[in-house]
């Protein structure tokens, strides 16, 4: 293990990265805002909530000084990009003119902006441990009759007041209109009944996995990085039909291991082709699958800030 083998970690909502970090055999530490002169002697990275960065600046300026003068950075993982949850614009603004992070990781960097000194594309990915064949093997998806639904969908679709959920809302309503028109079967849901079992058999009994939108999308905003629905459908070995998004094409190749759709119309379309072509799509779902289990898991992602951070340090070395 590296002799830097602890991490700052000052986010209190739970963390796919840091856990694969602690899998990996990284101590974490939690809530540590006035660390030792020990632990900063094997500290590797100093994680904090990107949302903190706007709301409390003097604080996160003072942390970011004290770490970085033991050589550790300052880094921040962003899952809300580009709608930032809402923030007003003026805030976003003024925080891409501060720059209060030594690298900042997003999801996605459709929109150009950056909040710290280096950038890092961080896309979703999924907990492989959860999401997985669950004994089943991709042969038997490939038989006709395993399959319960033509198309289905579970999400966020009905939160009150939740802006994010309109554009998905009308979207699926007007769908299903369309599917129930052509006699093709679904099954909708907000997904509250479904536990992570129940999750994966619906995945692997529906034909296409629909996605469209994310919950931390709000209206008027571009889409997004990939939600990780789309990184979970495919290493439960399930087809998906995804709504076109930024960064799609470099996670997976349309068409290969992945199917995107650009409008109703198309994803009527589309869903009708693959309907009537299952070896195609199920082709396409094998290679998906193989993909995410090799590329797309959280102990990737985890080596991916590992990479950036030695980097970083060992520019901040040479300036030092």
């Amino acid at each position: 293990m590296h002799t830097r083998n602890l991490i700052l970690f000052n986010e209190e909502r739970s963390n796919p990265v840091i856990e694969a970090l602690e899998a990996a055999g990284y101590e974490v530490a939690r809530n540590v805002w006035q660390p030792t002169p020990a632990q900063l002697q094997r500290t590797m990275l100093a994680w904090v909530n990107f949302y903190d960065c706007p709301k409390r600046p003097l604080k996160i300026a003072r942390f970011r000084r004290l770490v970085n003068a033991h050589g550790v950075p300052i880094v921040a993982w962003n899952r809300d990009a580009p709608s930032y949850k809402g923030r007003p614009a003026w805030r976003i603004s003024l925080l891409g003119r501060i720059r209060p992070l030594d690298i900042y990781m997003s999801h996605s960097l459709a929109d150009g902006k950056c909040f710290g000194t280096e950038q890092l594309l961080l896309p979703n990915a999924t907990d492989t441990s959860r999401y997985n064949l669950n004994g089943r093997t991709l042969a038997e998806l490939a038989d006709p009759s395993f399959y319960r639904y033509d198309v289905s969908f579970f999400g966020g679709l009905r939160a009150p007041g939740h802006l994010g959920h309109a554009k998905r809302l009308a979207f699926i309503e007007a769908l299903t209109r369309r599917l129930d028109e052509l006699g093709i079967t679904h099954y909708i849901s907000e997904g509250k009944e479904l536990d992570l079992q129940g999750q994966i058999e619906l995945i692997q009994r529906s034909r296409i996995n629909l996605q469209y939108g994310a919950t931390c999308e709000y209206p008027g905003h571009q889409a997004g990085g990939l939600p990780e629905r789309c990184f979970g459908v495919p290493a439960c070995g399930g087809f998906q039909l995804c709504y076109r998004r930024h960064h799609s094409q470099a996670c997976f190749t349309n068409g290969v291991n992945y199917v995107e759709f650009d409008s109703l119309e198309d994803c009527v379309q589309q869903i009708q082709h693959y309907l009537a072509h299952l070896d195609e799509a199920r082709s396409i779902a094998d290679a998906g699958h193989q993909h995410v289990i090799d590329q797309h898991n959280y102990a990737e992602r985890a080596q991916r800030v590992l990479d950036a951070v030695e980097k970083w340090r060992a520019s901040h070395s040479r300036k030092r």
